[in-house]
């Protein structure tokens, strides 16, 4: 039976290769959601605060909702082919090696599927948070402070709903929403993650 890879012992070897580690990937990532929530997405998150006591607002929030969701679902899409590229990429390149190749393409797969499963959790917690800003500038549920939200909305998108905290007025609506994106993400984003970490399961054994 082989032993696990230690974490040295993979970015020793990725070194050698000149592939891609998670934290330069997961610094791109970075990058990508400070340009885009600052642009449209974020402004509108903002006019929703500034006209919370106004029909304007719900608009604003509908809006923001809608776009910065699709934001997300096409970034974690995009971000996954990027990474098949990369992983393809990588493979290609240790096709040469005359020794330790199949250490070399363990510890490629292997952070590949980290990346994987780091894009689609970000994804998830990126629509959690935008959907509990709409919950605390519309004052859509049953308690108030942006934390209390925060817990309303991972209750709803994971669908458990505890009971304790619950969206009130057009709230339910949002709440609805976020529901049913919570489904076509995993339909959509976590079955092609998921089906991509099985076919680097079956090449790592």
């Amino acid at each position: 039976m082989e032993k696990p890879l230690k974490e040295q012992e993979i970015k020793a070897v990725l070194k050698e290769i000149d592939v891609s580690i998670p934290e330069k990937q997961m610094a791109k990532v970075f990058i990508y959601l400070i340009i885009m929530p600052f642009s449209g997405c974020f402004s509108l998150a903002l006019l929703t605060y500034f006209f919370s006591s106004s029909p304007i607002g719900v608009i604003c929030a509908s809006l923001f909702i809608f776009s910065f969701c699709g934001w997300v679902t096409l970034w974690v899409l995009r971000h996954i082919q990027q990474v098949r590229l990369e992983y393809k990429k990588s493979i290609e390149q240790i096709d040469d090696l005359k020794h330790q190749k199949k250490l070399h393409q363990k510890a490629i797969i292997i952070l590949t599927k980290s990346s994987v499963i780091y894009t689609l959790i970000i994804g998830y917690i990126l629509v959690a948070f935008g959907f509990a800003i709409i919950y605390d500038a519309l004052n859509l549920s049953n308690e108030t402070g942006l934390l209390n939200n925060i817990y309303l909305s991972i209750a709803t998108i994971t669908t458990i709903g505890y009971g304790d905290i619950v969206p009130i007025g057009i709230g339910r609506f949002f709440a609805s929403l976020e529901m049913i994106y919570a489904i076509l993400y995993q339909v959509l984003a976590v079955s092609v993650g998921t089906t991509y970490l099985l076919h680097l399961t079956s090449k790592e054994n």
